[in-house]
């Protein structure tokens, strides 16, 4: 009998162990959302010390989300929401709920028309950012440098060249953060071409005889030296792009080089001879 009593007695003790467990708090995950019309989404109750029997879930406003009892929200239209998750015990956790608008009206990513630019001091150029989709509603960007004092950017993605050096230009959408970036290299400023001479203007050698011509680019520190050679008559001279001279036949030909900025020319007259001693 004194067993049965002790038994009894835990019985009793652990019942009312059970009933002190009890819900202390509910919170929602999330506890915001961002949606575009049509997405749906599936709210989860957290419960603190304990799990609560039955929930109930609700929006204030119907029109712009909708939440079955299972806790998925619907987007329905442009606007805000509350949806709130009410407990058998009383207790409520909300949801704030912001829907944006139809997909193709939101901002899906950005892309900057160069990935790396190479400027020389003193020019300057008009970053171009497209926003993806091109549908998308709200189309502002940001513009930042990881070095002002090499490359600074203003609010409308003009870039402006400082010093030399090396900077890392972001553009970041207003909308949902997203981000590109651009490599820039300040080069020092640039020379212009104003103008090409040769060194020699005549030039004579056997058939079979090859020479060098030298091309003086004016000023000679110019930023682009680049040239093309030309025959003016392979039948009786060519030349390589390296300015190598070769005579073919007997006779007098003119070879052109011109200057890939600008167009500038010179030219050399070559005259080429049969080799003494060729002839029967």
């Amino acid at each position: 009998m004194r067993i049965r009593n002790f038994l009894a007695a835990a019985l009793v003790l652990l019942a009312g162990c059970a009933q002190d467990i009890h819900v202390d708090r509910m919170l929602l995950n999330p506890q915001s959302l961002l949606m575009a019309v049509g997405d749906t989404q599936t709210l989860s109750p957290e419960f603190v010390s304990g799990n609560a029997t039955t929930v109930e879930w609700v929006t204030d406003n119907q029109e712009v989300a909708t939440v079955s009892q299972d806790g998925t929200v619907t987007a329905v239209a442009p606007g805000s929401a509350i949806i709130t998750c009410r407990s058998a015990e009383g207790l409520y956790a909300a949801c704030d709920v912001f829907v944006r608008g139809y997909k193709s009206e939101l901002v899906a990513g950005v892309q900057l028309f160069h990935h790396d630019l190479t400027l020389h001091l003193g020019e300057n150029v008009q970053m171009i950012a497209s926003i993806i989709p091109e549908t998308a509603v709200n189309q502002n960007v940001m513009w930042r440098s990881s070095s002002t004092g090499v490359a600074y950017v203003n609010s409308s993605g003009f870039l402006r060249t400082l010093i030399q050096g090396t900077a890392v230009i972001t553009v970041t959408t207003e909308e949902g953060g997203f981000q590109d970036f651009c490599n820039v290299t300040v080069l020092p400023p640039y020379i212009y071409v104003e103008g090409i001479g040769l060194a020699q203007q005549q030039c004579s050698l056997n058939v079979g005889e090859s020479a060098q011509l030298e091309a003086e680019i004016i000023p000679e520190d110019a930023s682009n030296p680049n040239v093309t050679w030309a025959s003016l008559d392979d039948s009786i001279v060519t030349v390589t792009q390296e300015g190598v001279i070769t005579g073919i036949a007997p006779g007098t030909a003119g070879v052109k080089v011109t200057t890939e900025e600008g167009g500038f020319k010179a030219y050399c007259l070559v005259t080429v001879f049969e080799p003494s001693g060729s002839e029967e």
